[in-house]
């Protein structure tokens, strides 16, 4: 018999669904090519069933030079901003009842050397129900926003279905191709510590695999120590929110992730600032 947990599961799966199809209707008419990432389709890549895959919000990718064009038809479409970012180059909007949330980049600014448009090059189509035809990233590229947006989230502060989809994703991987991926985006390091928290707190053999193949050792020791010592001590503290913003195996990169980091005046709320947007 079927919980009720997993018929209310469902049941956000649709609304989010017709979230998206509004949403797909208004940018791809304008011409924005859109990424879906995230649990909308990892529900069907990973699961059996997309009940057993919790929805809160619906994530999409666009190009940074999209962003603007994005924020503009989607008020056009009458859909209002509950918050807007130029500097992250992120907004959100609530379309039908769901969270519509649109960023720019593969994690923070700065954090990583994927870019959305090199995701779209590689993109893959999915066909979701009703026959919502959608762009995904290639299992490798989709595999690193989700082992980056867990890395920003602290691990410790993840959702566990946002775990779950890392260790099973692991199983679609070819390792080389991904060490190679991990490489070219300069989060090598980041993915080391990440593998190992997986096989450390979540006992993922996968992960530990993959941690091996990496190394017996962190590509940056030092810094490594301080972010695992940090999880275990502190995973709430600002010193390990600066950590991770430095992720970034490129020390250029790292500079320009903390100058990002620290223009904590970028978010404009609604009504402070959004017409700058217009």
């Amino acid at each position: 018999m079927t919980s009720p947990t997993a018929i209310a599961t469902w049941a956000r799966h649709q609304l989010a669904l017709s979230a998206l199809r509004s949403t797909l209707g208004v940018l791809e008419p304008a011409g924005i090519p859109v990424l879906v990432v995230k649990g909308m389709v990892l529900a069907h890549l990973l699961y059996a069933d997309i009940a057993d895959r919790p929805m809160c919000d619906v994530d999409l990718r666009v190009r940074p030079r999209d962003f603007l064009r994005a924020v503009r038809a989607m008020r056009a479409s009458g859909s209002k901003p509950l918050w807007v970012s130029r500097q992250f180059g992120a907004v959100s909007f609530e379309v039908e009842g769901t969270l519509i949330e649109i960023e720019t980049s593969v994690g923070p600014p700065g954090l990583c050397a994927l870019s959305v448009a090199r995701m779209l090059e590689r993109s893959r189509e999915r066909l979701l129900p009703g026959d919502l035809r959608v762009r995904e990233p290639e299992i490798h590229d989709h595999a690193m926003v989700m082992l980056i947006n867990a890395y920003k989230d602290k691990m410790v502060r993840c959702p566990s279905w946002s775990l779950d989809d890392l260790d099973a994703i692991v199983a679609h991987l070819d390792p080389e191709t991904f060490l190679v991926r991990i490489a070219e985006a300069r989060v090598r390091t980041l993915a080391w510590i990440a593998a190992d928290w997986m096989a450390r707190e979540r006992a993922s053999d996968r992960w530990r695999g993959l941690r091996e193949r990496m190394g017996a050792r962190a590509p940056r020791r030092l810094y490594a120590w301080a972010v695992r010592r940090s999880l275990q001590q502190a995973p709430t503290s600002v010193t390990l929110r600066a950590l991770t913003r430095m992720a970034s195996d490129s020390a250029l990169q790292r500079v320009w992730a903390l100058a990002a980091g620290g223009a904590g005046s970028a978010i404009s709320w609604v009504g402070s600032g959004l017409e700058t947007l217009s």
